[in-house]
């Protein structure tokens, strides 16, 4: 194999290496943007479900304290 020959599969090697280091961190920020919309999304649900409970099932009201007891 030429020097040139060697010279252009590296040149393509770091051009491959360079595109999938690119790729890499789009995939990790988009992951990672994923996962916190989902946990924004479970905590919504949690207060939506929290929220829709009656006052002493929901462990904020004095009943509450008298139902544990």
């Amino acid at each position: 194999m030429s020097d040139e020959a060697a010279m252009y599969r590296q040149w393509q090697l770091w051009i491959t290496e360079a595109a999938l280091d690119v790729q890499r961190r789009r995939v990790q920020q988009e992951f990672a943007e994923y996962s916190r919309l989902l946990a924004s999304l479970q905590h919504l649900e949690q207060v939506h479900w929290q929220e829709a409970l009656p006052s002493w099932l929901r462990g904020d009201g004095a009943l509450a304290s008298v139902l544990k007891h």
